[in-house]
């Protein structure tokens, strides 16, 4: 009671409203002390209408559920001792791979016996022999000096080989497109002398290739050889390149 009347004082102007308000309510009886009661427990309710409400505590932050292993730990508060830090990395799973590795257009079974033959794999390394396969096509594949060259070279002998195809054609009397016709009319000789060089040029390159590769790489080396070959005889099964 005596707190809130020191609220009531310093509220509502101190002495001199007190001083006031028993000079109106003196000889009041009843009514002024109800009346004092009904300031007091208003004076109270605005009190505590001014006070400010309590914080709510916030529940933790969840730990994302993409989190780490290491993240997942110190989140929890975890010991990381050696042993964790030291576990191996698990092995990748190559049961996906694409079963057409195995199949190398470009060296058929008759290939392979060649292959065989010419590195000594007998049955007993079959799967030696199978293994050092696929590693070589793959470093075939990622070759970009040697597959620049195969293809510039095939190239040059399928001009070569187009062009005296066309002569004989047109020596036979058979049709030839006019294109073809003009260019074996008007510049044959020179046509001739520059596709062979052509030719010659890139058929150079892949020989120096193939002989720099035998030297540490020998199967790599004979699979590149009947690779050029094959390629070759493909483009001019009729035709006897320079």
């Amino acid at each position: 009671m005596i707190r809130d009347l020191n609220n009531l004082y310093g509220l509502y102007g101190g002495r001199d409203f007190f001083r006031s308000w028993l000079a109106r309510t003196q000889g009041a009886g009843f009514v002024s002390i109800f009346a004092l009661i009904f300031l007091v427990a208003a004076t109270g309710s605005a009190l505590a209408q001014q006070q400010p409400a309590p914080a709510q505590n916030k529940p933790p932050a969840e730990a994302p559920k993409d989190a780490t292993p290491l993240k997942k730990a110190v989140q929890e508060k975890k010991v990381i001792t050696e042993d964790d830090l030291a576990k191996p990395a698990e092995p990748l799973d190559l049961s996906g791979a694409d079963e057409g590795e195995e199949i190398n257009p470009l060296c058929d079974p008759s290939c392979e016996d060649e292959l065989r033959a010419e590195m000594g794999f007998t049955p007993e390394r079959e799967l030696e022999f199978r293994n050092q396969l696929t590693l070589a096509r793959h470093e075939i594949g990622n070759d970009k000096a040697w597959n620049s060259m195969l293809d510039s070279g095939i190239r040059a002998a399928g001009l070569f080989c187009g062009l005296h195809r066309n002569k004989a054609a047109m020596d036979a009397g058979r049709a030839v497109p006019k294109a073809a016709r003009d260019e074996i009319s008007l510049h044959y000789i020179d046509r001739d002398r520059e596709y062979a060089g052509q030719y010659r040029n890139f058929e150079g390159q892949v020989t120096q290739r193939i002989a720099a590769i035998r030297g540490f790489a020998p199967l790599r080396a004979t699979i590149m050889q009947y690779e050029w070959s094959t390629a070759v005889n493909r483009t001019c099964p009729d035709v006897k390149l320079p």
